[in-house]
């Protein structure tokens, strides 16, 4: 439910923002949008919206998954992300092959742009606070991705009627 994802999002934005505030920091609220920042400075955040997309790739090419990427690799990821992500973008490679070339290409420049974010920068381990910035980027990019499909599957519903 988008209401719930939302909600988490929301407390998690408002540890951050209210921990800024109290050390200074002006920058984090312009970060920290209600919304998916994909220029979010953050590695945390970024790995947070890569396994997103990973799980929403693996969701695309599979579609029944009894225990998808997120069931097996969360935890892992959210707290070695180094570790993980490098073997989940790996394997999403058998993924974009039962997909449609130009749709496989689409996914491709979705985990591009964000590994093109991290750089080298992908961390080994992330301490609490950072875990929190994973979870926030995971949620945002997977509300952010329901709200996008809504409103095609509205728009198509719409294009029929008429």
């Amino acid at each position: 439910d988008i209401f719930v994802l939302q909600t988490r999002m929301g407390l998690i934005r408002a540890y951050h923002l209210r921990k800024a505030r109290k050390e200074g920091i002006e920058t984090v609220a312009n970060q920290l949008t209600p919304t998916v920042n994909e220029n979010h400075p953050s590695a945390a955040y970024q790995c947070g919206r890569l396994l997103a997309v990973l799980a929403a790739l693996q969701q695309s090419a599979l579609d029944d998954v009894v225990a998808g990427v997120v069931e097996r690799y969360y935890a892992s990821a959210s707290s070695t992300p180094a570790l993980v992500l490098g073997r989940l973008t790996r394997t999403s490679q058998f993924h974009l092959n039962k997909l449609d070339p130009r749709l496989a290409r689409w996914w491709e420049h979705r985990i591009a742009s964000i590994w093109e974010r991290l750089g080298d920068d992908v961390p080994q381990t992330l301490s609490l606070e950072e875990q929190s910035l994973f979870a926030l980027g995971y949620y945002q990019q997977l509300a952010d991705d329901m709200r996008k499909k809504r409103k095609d599957t509205n728009e198509t519903t719409e294009e029929v009627e008429q």
